[in-house]
């Protein structure tokens, strides 16, 4: 059993009403949003009965029985049956528990603990060659991805006796699919595109000769919805929602205003620095997250005019690089997908509109650009420049949103004979 946290045992005996109760009050210190916290109730809530519904209050609080239940989901996490971010989300959240349990309090921090990911060591030496030759070419993002994807595929070599590169086999690959499939529907496509990858180094560096094709072992294309975006009227009352006298508005309608004109992500908004923009030219000049790739873009006016007013009147004198902070203690910066969907929610609540069952989130944004760009008949290429893209294929979806010329592809029946007569 691991030992997470030691000393006194300050709420000994407390009842699982009481702590819940102030396990809630110490996450609103920490600022974290409602969101967060009833999340991580009803995670304890599982540990507890194994759903969400609620448990006996007058239960005494037992870190053993918490520790049981991680123990069961890295079980899972070993089998494929969860991910690796939910376990260590689950694993954060005893780890709340029980520093609450034995100090009597929470400190903010990171959302991820290190621990020892299992590798054959037979595979080892290979894992790590494949993960170096792919280390220039895709963002840190990707290249996680890949370690996780290959050594699962490494592990279920290893438990099903094969130890050795050159013993893989077209059978064990589409065994490794197949049962990838059946506890991880959604990550196929990703562990084929892994294989791809892998196969390729193998290949190159003469540890194997096996030739695959892997379109062939593609399952069936997977569908892809059309995921709406905003219309300019509905981002114009979101704007004229916002309360920009206080701290939080100024931020708020300075990131939502950035993200309108701009297009950036989230994650690309949250990293901007101070020096990234530059008055004198009237440009953002900064790294994406996602890929890595260096991008700049025009600095409107009312981009401008908003960050400026937010430097100057609303955000902490504090001396942090990052442009957009959080309005609390320690001042530290906005990160997270969460932070822009809870802000978009908080601002349309005031409206008497819901996000839930739409589709629409922070991320919506960068789409709803796109799609006026592509209503506005602006070529494919400039708007995978713009938006950041490598390629004009990721900016297809944006086509599907124009609905007038979406209906001029559409075919007549005319040249197609009525066979019945009840039809005609």
């Amino acid at each position: 059993m691991d030992v997470y946290f030691t000393g006194n045992k300050t709420l000994a005996g407390i009842s699982m009403r009481d702590f819940i109760k102030l396990f809630e009050d110490e996450m609103k210190k920490l600022d974290y949003c409602q969101n967060t916290i009833q999340s991580r109730l009803l995670m304890v809530n599982r540990a507890y009965t194994g759903s969400t519904c609620g448990f006996d209050e007058e239960e005494i609080y037992s870190s053993e029985k918490l520790f049981n239940w991680l123990t069961v989901q890295k079980d899972k996490m070993s089998t494929g049956e969860i991910s690796q971010d939910r376990y260590l989300y689950m694993q954060n959240t005893v780890d709340f528990c029980e520093e609450l349990y034995h100090t009597g309090r929470l400190e903010r921090r990171g959302r991820h603990r290190k621990y020892s990911k299992y590798m054959p060591e037979c595979f080892k030496k290979i894992q790590i060659e494949f993960l170096q030759s792919i280390s220039n070419n895709l963002s840190h993002r990707t290249i996680g991805r890949y370690e996780l994807n290959s050594r699962q595929f490494l592990i279920y070599l290893e438990k099903h006796g094969i130890f050795s590169i050159s013993d893989i086999t077209r059978t064990s690959i589409e065994d490794f699919l197949s049962n990838s499939s059946k506890c991880r529907k959604d990550s196929i496509e990703k562990d084929i595109l892994m294989l791809k990858r892998l196969f390729a180094f193998l290949n190159s560096k003469g540890y194997t000769c096996l030739e695959l094709d892997f379109n062939m072992l593609k399952p069936a294309g997977r569908r892809k919805p059309v995921r709406p975006h905003f219309s300019q009227e509905e981002i114009s009352n979101i704007l004229a929602s916002i309360d920009t006298s206080s701290r939080n508005g100024k931020r708020d309608y300075a990131i939502i205003v950035l993200s309108v004109y701009t297009g950036l992500r989230s994650s690309d908004i949250y990293s901007l620095k101070l020096q990234d923009i530059d008055w004198v030219n009237n440009v953002i000049k900064l790294r994406q997250v996602k890929t890595g790739n260096s991008l700049v873009l025009p600095l409107c006016v009312q981009a401008g005019n908003s960050i400026a007013d937010y430097i100057l009147n609303g955000r902490p004198n504090v001396d942090e690089e990052w442009i957009f902070l959080r309005n609390v203690p320690p001042y530290t910066r906005l990160e997270g997908h969460s932070s822009g969907n809870t802000m978009l929610k908080r601002h349309l609540a005031k409206m008497g509109k819901n996000l839930e069952n739409t589709g629409k989130s922070f991320h919506a944004l960068r789409r709803s650009v796109g799609s006026w760009m592509s209503e506005g008949h602006t070529p494919l290429a400039v708007i995978a420049e713009f938006l950041g893209h490598r390629t004009t294929d990721a900016i297809k979806s944006y086509l599907s949103y124009d609905i007038e010329n979406m209906r001029k592809c559409c075919l007549g029946l005319d040249d197609i004979p009525v066979l019945k007569e009840g039809l005609s």
